[in-house]
């Protein structure tokens, strides 16, 4: 029993084989997903998700907090990033008219080029390394799961 008093149930093989395969399979993926973009491209792929989701915006700016949110990264991390790409020319930075102590990462048009080249190596890591492993499984069951679980929503 556990403080709440609802009962612990142990795994079943199916599901520790499962829960013991996430973490490798996570930091797997992103390895080799920096790899492939990396060595194509010279971006990581947090580096390639901040120039795609600038690219998605109305108009190819964001807040950093929002982009930080919208990669799953810190501030400080999504902010390291935007420095990267920021001398390579690939963005800007500059203040939220609404927010004077806001800023916002602005996608320059090299970086949309530079995304637009790096845009089919990603496709190709994304479907090899991870969507190829998936044949006969429900994807949007799955991509529900994975949904709720990020927004820390109860189980059904």
């Amino acid at each position: 029993m556990v403080a709440d008093g609802s009962a612990i149930h142990p795994l079943d093989d199916r599901e520790e084989i499962l829960v013991r395969a996430l973490q490798p399979v996570l930091r797997e993926l992103q390895r080799r997903m920096n790899d492939d973009l990396n060595r194509e491209h010279g971006l990581t792929h947090t580096e390639y998700l901040v120039l795609m989701h600038l690219s998605e915006s109305r108009d190819g700016r964001i807040a950093v907090s929002d982009l930080a949110g919208d990669c799953h990264q810190s501030v400080s991390a999504v902010s390291r990033t935007i420095g990267r790409l920021e001398q390579e020319g690939l963005i800007r930075r500059e203040p939220c008219t609404s927010d004077g102590r806001s800023v916002r990462a602005v996608l320059t048009a090299d970086g949309l080029v530079r995304l637009q080249a790096a845009w089919p190596t990603h496709l190709r890591s994304v479907r090899v390394n991870f969507l190829d492993h998936l044949a006969g499984i429900d994807i949007e069951l799955l991509a529900g799961a994975f949904t709720a679980m990020a927004r820390g929503a109860d189980p059904p």
